[in-house]
């Protein structure tokens, strides 16, 4: 981080999980991984997720709306 009041982060939408962690491991602070404008799905986003927590960067998903069922697949993923 540049200082504590700057943060870098990027955008994925990517379905590979060591592209993923390629993208966690370069120095970005965090990355949103966007549901609505990817091939990405419940089933697909899983192991992109995992990829990207385990390297420790900080993680968002934007889902591709407010259906209780995404938002319980990433709450229960710890997204």
């Amino acid at each position: 981080m540049l200082d504590r009041l700057s943060t870098i982060g990027t955008r994925s939408t990517l379905e590979d999980s060591a592209k993923a962690e390629i993208i966690a491991v370069v120095g970005f602070d965090r990355v949103v991984v966007d549901l609505e404008h990817s091939q990405l799905d419940l089933e697909t986003v899983d192991d992109p997720l995992r990829a990207i927590d385990i390297c420790g960067v900080s993680l968002l998903v934007r889902l591709t709306s407010k259906a209780s069922d995404q938002i319980k697949h990433m709450m229960d993923g710890d997204a």
